[in-house]
C-alpha cells in the first residue's frame, strides 16, 4: 500500500501546487485588474477635474466678461443721460433768452437761411415777441439784400418752446430750439463727453 500512499502524495502533491499555482495566478490576474482600475479610475477623475476647471475657468472668464459689459452698458447710460441733461439745460437758456435777444436770433436766422422771402412764418403757441411790427423790420431787410421781403406770420400756431417754423409749398424748414439742437446733436455729442467725462 505504500505505493498507493505515494501515488496518493504525488496527487495531492500536485494538486496543491496546481491550485497553489491557479491562485497565484488568480491574485496576479486580481492585482493587475485592480491596478488597471485603479489607472482608469485616476484617469477619469483627471478628466473630470480638468473639464471641471476649464468650465470653471470659462464660467469665471463669462461672469468677467458680463461685469464689463454690464459696467460699460452703465457708463454709456450714465454718458447718454449726462448728455441729454446739456441738451435740456441748452433749451431751457434758449427758452429763458430775454427778448431783445430771442428777437436779434430769429432775425439773424431769418437773415442767413437761404429764403425767398414770402414764406410763412409758423409760431410756438406761447411765443408772444414775434410780430407784425418786428416782421416789417426783417421784411425790409431782406428788400435790401434782393428777396421778396413778404414774409407773414401763420395762422396756426404750434406746440414747441422757441425758435419758429418756416413754410412755403408744403414745405417746412424746422428753425426751432427743440430742432436747432437736435440737428447739431451729433456734431455735439464728442465735446460734450470729452468735455464732461476728461
Amino acid at each position: 500500500m505504500s505505493n498507493l500512499d505515494n501515488m496518493t502524495a504525488r496527487i495531492i502533491k500536485e494538486c496543491e501546487e496546481k491550485a497553489a499555482e491557479i491562485i497565484g495566478n488568480a491574485k496576479n490576474e486580481e492585482r493587475i485588474l485592480l491596478e488597471r482600475k485603479v489607472a482608469e479610475a485616476e484617469e477619469k477623475k483627471n478628466e473630470i477635474l480638468k473639464k471641471a476647471e476649464i468650465e470653471g475657468s470659462n464660467k469665471k472668464e463669462r461672469l468677467i466678461s458680463n461685469a464689463h459689459l454690464q459696467v460699460r452698458n452703465r457708463k454709456l447710460e450714465a454718458k447718454q443721460e449726462v448728455i441729454q441733461k446739456v441738451y435740456e439745460k441748452a433749451l431751457e437758456v434758449l427758452n429763458k433768452l430775454p427778448k431783445d435777444e430771442y428777437l436779434s436770433f430769429v432775425k439773424n436766422r431769418l437773415l442767413t437761411l437761404n429764403i425767398d422771402g414770402d414764406e410763412e412764418i409758423i409760431l410756438s403757441s406761447i411765443d408772444n415777441f414775434i410780430d407784425e411790427t418786428f416782421l416789417k423790420e426783417i421784411n425790409t431787410e431782406l428788400n435790401k439784400m434782393g428777396k421778396n421781403g413778404s414774409l407773414k406770420i401763420g395762422e396756426e400756431r404750434r406746440n414747441f418752446k422757441g425758435g419758429f417754423i418756416l413754410y412755403k409749398n408744403g414745405i417746412e424748414l424746422n428753425n426751432t430750439f427743440e430742432g436747432l439742437i437736435l440737428s447739431i446733436e451729433d456734431e455735439l455729442e464728442p465735446s460734450i463727453i470729452e468735455t464732461v467725462f476728461s
